[in-house]
């Protein structure tokens, strides 16, 4: 699992700067229901009684999972893992959200149940570049939130001007991604 080399500050006040964490802490900058308050960070998938033993003795009760592109399930068994491990926080009443790749995941996450949990909160990653862009020299660049086929699964279509998506209030800052408390 290949992951971002970032600088963290650890329980007892130093500096650490790596790519192979685990778990770190800080609130939650992304605009989700979570929005603000202290979470455990999870890269890729871990021990559930440690994810666990962590929220616990920093006294967390939101599991952000996926932390830097880390949900890659490519197996069954990877999903049995997922399975058992998103659900196992879900019984232990975390809230809980899985940041995944909607266009590579998106079926598989909903064909999983775990968006009946109200706790459950589905990060829908649409990656793409130069966003601002589409819309520097003319207004009119539209996003569409279309079906996998005519009429297939949803009742309609969605669009919206790419202006209305990407406002201010939506935004999180690259340098909002930094305070990370390491833990293991």
């Amino acid at each position: 699992m290949k992951q971002m080399m970032r600088t963290y500050s650890t329980l007892d006040g130093k500096t650490i700067k790596t790519d192979k964490a685990k778990f770190f802490m800080n609130k939650e900058v992304e605009k989700t229901p979570m929005y603000g308050k202290q979470t455990l960070f999870v890269c890729g998938i871990q021990d559930l009684q440690k994810t666990l033993d962590h929220a616990k003795n920093n006294n967390l009760y939101h599991i952000y999972l996926g932390t830097g592109t880390t949900f890659t399930p490519k197996k069954l068994s990877d999903w049995d893992e997922w399975d058992n491990y998103i659900k196992g926080l879900l019984d232990a009443h975390m809230w809980v959200t899985l940041d995944f790749d909607m266009m590579e995941y998106g079926a598989d996450v909903l064909d999983s149940g775990w968006t009946e949990s109200r706790r459950f909160i589905p990060m829908m990653s649409l990656k793409l570049g130069y966003w601002k862009q589409w819309n520097m020299n003319s207004h009119n660049a539209t996003v569409k939130f279309d079906d996998v086929d005519f009429n297939k699964t949803n009742p309609g279509v969605w669009c919206m001007p790419l202006d209305d998506a990407i406002q201010s209030q939506f935004f999180s800052d690259w340098d909002k991604y930094t305070g990370d408390t390491f833990i293991e």
